[in-house]
């Protein structure tokens, strides 16, 4: 197992891969570059600092082969980019909200209808990340079906998520 230190050998900021991109004949502004991790969700930062590790970049190459256009204008996954998207998603780390949203529905128990409102930082990226990863299901509200009205914590989401509060 790698230490964190041993880890800061690999870390690149965007200014770096921009460089080497541009070494490669890839030409690309740090500006894009940040706005492509930030949709993709291939990035590390702390505080303000924006880092990657060879993994976002690996992540952030797949998202681009397979269409360089990730959200459609309306702000949805198009069909054509959110397998590509779901794929991305399941090879990154969980991200703090994604964990605290697992923890709540852990709490609930597997298998239990919880209302959106009583779920906190659930916004629509972490649902977005938990149901291209299978940890969880929504269900509709009755009286606006187009909307979703519960989260259901699914086997494959209940062991992740027993496995991050010990």
């Amino acid at each position: 197992m790698t230490s964190p230190f041993e880890k800061l050998s690999e870390v690149m900021t965007p200014a770096q891969v921009v460089a080497v991109f541009q070494s490669k004949g890839i030409i690309i502004s740090e500006r894009t570059l940040r706005e492509r991790a930030r949709g993709v969700g291939a990035y590390h930062t702390i505080g303000k600092a924006m880092f990657f590790l060879p993994e976002d970049l690996e992540a952030l190459i797949e998202a681009s082969k397979a269409n360089p256009k990730v959200h459609h204008s309306s702000g949805q996954l198009t069909k054509k980019s959110a397998p590509a998207r779901t794929k991305v998603v399941r090879c990154l780390p969980l991200d703090a909200r994604e964990k605290g949203v697992l923890r709540q529905l852990y709490g609930k128990g597997r298998n239990s209808k919880v209302p959106t409102g009583e779920l906190r930082n659930c916004g629509p990226d972490t649902e977005e990340r938990l149901l291209a990863r299978g940890f969880i299901k929504t269900c509709p509200m009755k009286k606006y079906p187009d909307r979703v009205g519960f989260y259901t914590l699914t086997e494959v989401g209940f062991a992740a998520a027993s496995k991050e509060t010990g």
